[in-house]
């Protein structure tokens, strides 16, 4: 049930991002750089640090939803002109 709700979260909210699941602090240091963890997570980064880099990934994630509510819009927008341009054309043969 949870492994369902995983793989429906990751594949509507974090696109081409790959998840990974880490055993511990060792394992979490061989994919992350030990500056940018807490010295709770094995890192040197102190907690100034970890609010500004949760500020910035919360600036990138709104970038990320806007920029894909966007996209959709335009796909909307350019199917609503190639369907206009076929009614157009099927007029324009009678």
């Amino acid at each position: 049930m949870a492994t369902g709700l995983v793989s429906r979260l990751s594949s509507s909210l974090l696109l081409d991002f790959d998840l990974i699941h880490v055993d511990g602090e060792a394992d979490l240091a061989t994919h992350v750089e030990t500056r940018y963890l807490p010295a709770g997570l094995g890192g040197s980064a102190g907690d100034a640090d970890l609010e500004a880099w949760m500020r910035l990934q919360q600036r990138v994630e709104g970038f990320n939803l806007g920029a894909r509510r966007i996209a959709r819009r335009l796909a909307q927008f350019v199917g609503m002109l190639n369907q206009e341009e076929v009614n157009y054309r099927g007029d324009s043969l009678r």
